[in-house]
């Protein structure tokens, strides 16, 4: 268990955290950034991660993220 104003003061001291979608920094409104999501389809399951990469469905980056 994590009271609030623990959780609200973590996320807000995230600066430069090395994420799986890429580096993240958070503000004091809890607003985060330098997220890129990607949607992939998996056709080939034998094919991996490497061949999943090649069917990229959807991407979305912030403006501000730009």
């Amino acid at each position: 268990h994590i009271g609030r104003q623990a959780l609200r003061e973590a996320v807000q001291a995230t600066d430069g955290h090395q994420g799986a979608s890429g580096v993240i920094s958070c503000n004091e409104f809890g607003d985060c950034s330098g997220l890129r999501f990607n949607v992939y389809q998996i056709t080939d399951p034998a094919a991996g991660v490497a061949g999943s990469r090649e069917n990229l469905v959807f991407s979305f980056l912030p403006e501000d993220n730009k």
